[in-house]
């Protein structure tokens, strides 16, 4: 996968479910062949194919535009149960790029726990080598930082272009969020996941 030079501003999310101020879409149904997920292991990726909400036509409406956002199911990587937030029209710090965050879900944490994880969040294209991907490590702590990810994930322009390859002819996009939960300073990043990240800055450095 390659990262799209698109934007990419990294920053943390404090979420509330229950916001009232926000608008909330129901995830889409989970399908268990895109999921490769296990409890048992520290590494884990989840596969997400969401359908883009129709931009608010009343301009009054247009000021809380960064407000509508979607998430999908919960999944579980190393004993902690995570999610993705996406922000299909961009949230506060943008309104003209796909903003999206990896959330850890803290229902089953003691309070005061925190969490270290290396994690990717890709938006998939048709064409392999366009897929968009976005690398962080982060510590993750109950509802304090409980959401990393980007503001400015890809231009929207691009995504909605459906010759673009982002989205299909149903204005479906699909997230994929890769999750190495790090249970100590010293532990071996899966192998998997080590080619895929030098596979990654080696791209970068050859840009």
């Amino acid at each position: 996968m390659s990262n799209a030079p698109a934007a990419s501003s990294k920053s943390s999310h404090d979420h509330e479910d229950d916001d009232d101020d926000c608008e909330n879409f129901e995830p889409s149904a989970p399908d268990p062949g895109n999921c490769d997920i296990s409890s048992a292991n520290h590494y884990g990726q989840f596969t997400w194919t969401v359908a883009l909400p129709a931009a608010p036509a009343d301009k009054d409406s247009l000021a809380d535009i960064s407000k509508i956002r979607q998430f999908s199911d919960v999944f579980e990587v190393g004993g902690f149960e995570w999610k993705l937030e996406m922000y299909p029209y961009g949230d506060s710090q943008s309104d003209k790029t796909l903003s999206v965050f990896l959330c850890a879900v803290d229902r089953k944490q003691l309070p005061g726990w925190s969490q270290t994880a290396h994690y990717q969040i890709a938006v998939v294209n048709k064409d392999p080598s366009k897929t968009s991907t976005h690398t962080g490590y982060d510590i993750f702590r109950g509802k304090r930082d409980s959401a990393w990810g980007w503001s400015k994930l890809i231009n929207l322009s691009k995504l909605h272009d459906v010759t673009q390859g982002w989205a299909d002819e149903d204005g479906k996009i699909t997230l994929q969020a890769t999750v190495h939960v790090v249970k100590h300073e010293y532990m071996p990043v899966n192998r998997t996941y080590r080619k895929s990240l030098c596979g990654l800055y080696y791209e970068r450095v050859l840009q």
